[in-house]
């Protein structure tokens, strides 16, 4: 890690420094303007050709100046070695890595999804898991606990779902949509 950590400073300088976690973790801080630069260089050079994956979190601190937190957990095939490269954000926005490594496009929609990064140059930067009426980024420490409102939606659309909501069975209302006749009603008619 020491040997890759200096090769890293040498060539991009101060916006490149190791974390002291207390446990065996290997993990770079890198400043978002160098971001691009350093993946390229760690998966082109350094040979890390495996992004494991991508966690975003959001951080709601007054004595901070960053909010956002991207790491990228990557690993080297060919050495067995893993790293962590963290990028610390102002604003929840941070240049896509799709282009370097196909794997992050569920990754970066995933993080778009639930905590609201908007990775710039992603090609179909779109929502995964929550519905495309949802509103907000539910792993967002500002997103309100209590806010249930969007949770019965599917039910309101006349999906035909059934939720709980706080305890109380919720009765969806009557779908919007006709059933189709069954094949004994239509051919009587």
């Amino acid at each position: 890690m020491e040997k890759l950590l200096e090769s890293l400073q040498t060539q991009f300088g101060k916006g490149i420094t190791a974390c002291d976690n207390g446990v065996a973790i290997d993990i770079i801080a890198v400043t978002p303007d160098l971001f691009p630069q350093v993946i390229r260089h760690l998966h082109d050079v350094e040979k890390y050709d495996y992004l494991v994956d991508i966690v975003a979190s959001h951080w709601v601190d007054e004595n901070s100046e960053h909010s956002y937190e991207v790491t990228y957990n990557l690993y080297c095939v060919d050495s067995k070695t893993r790293i962590f490269l963290k990028v610390q954000l102002t604003t929840p926005k941070l240049a896509s890595v799709y282009h370097i490594y196909k794997s992050a496009d569920f990754m970066e929609r995933e993080q778009y999804d639930m905590v609201g990064i908007v990775f710039e140059g992603h090609p179909n930067l779109k929502r995964i898991y929550m519905p495309d009426y949802f509103e907000g980024h539910p792993l967002m420490k500002t997103y309100g606990e209590k806010d249930r409102s969007w949770f019965n939606l599917g039910d309101e659309m006349g999906h035909g779902l059934t939720f709980t909501n706080l305890g109380e069975k919720y009765v969806p209302p009557t779908p919007k949509v006709k059933p189709a006749p069954t094949p004994t009603e239509s051919s009587t008619k």
